[in-house]
């Protein structure tokens, strides 16, 4: 081989090597990834969950006597609760912005229910309407609010002034409403 072919051979496996690297060298970032020991602890909580379900289920099924089930539940609510333990300090930091966030969101609820309600139909008057509007003709005009409305000739779909095509199957107008 030539020594340019040795040099684009070398160029190239440099290049390779500093883009497999680059995820290396790279400084992880803050709260980007979940530490090791969280979610290590984690996946243990996860595995005494899984367990005490699989327990009750077999209990249920009567595969395990009672004797054997309670001391067997027993032991496992006090290792999650030790492992949740663990847990909550680490997981502090995320539980204050989780509680920080639901408390923004309580307050937009809040204010929200503060505000005056929107103008409801009673069920009575809302069937009444239903009823109205199945028995009118197909094509016929009927006010609604400040805009006239029609309806489709095809499918039967409210049409509102200006309309060109039905909304709702896509069929041309023949006339402006």
């Amino acid at each position: 081989m030539n020594p340019s072919g040795w040099i684009v051979a070398v160029t190239i496996l440099v290049l390779v090597g500093w883009v497999l690297a680059q995820p290396l060298l790279r400084p992880m970032r803050r709260g980007s990834a979940v530490p090791s020991e969280v979610s290590s602890l984690q996946a243990q909580v996860d595995q005494v969950i899984e367990t005490m379900r699989e327990l009750d289920f077999d209990y249920a099924l009567g595969k395990i006597s009672g004797e054997d089930y309670s001391p067997g539940r027993v032991a496992l609510l006090a290792r999650g609760a030790e492992l949740l333990k663990e847990l909550d300090p680490q997981r502090g930091l995320a539980a204050r912005a989780r509680s920080q966030q639901e408390e923004s969101l309580e307050r937009e609820i809040a204010a929200r229910r503060k505000a005056p309600a929107s103008p409801r139909l009673g069920s009575d008057q809302l069937e009444d309407e239903i009823r109205t509007r199945r028995r009118a003709p197909q094509g016929q005009k009927k006010e609604v609010g400040s805009r006239r409305a029609g309806l489709c000739s095809r499918c039967g779909q409210a049409i509102q002034v200006g309309d060109r095509f039905c909304p709702h199957c896509g069929v041309a107008l023949n006339h402006a409403i």
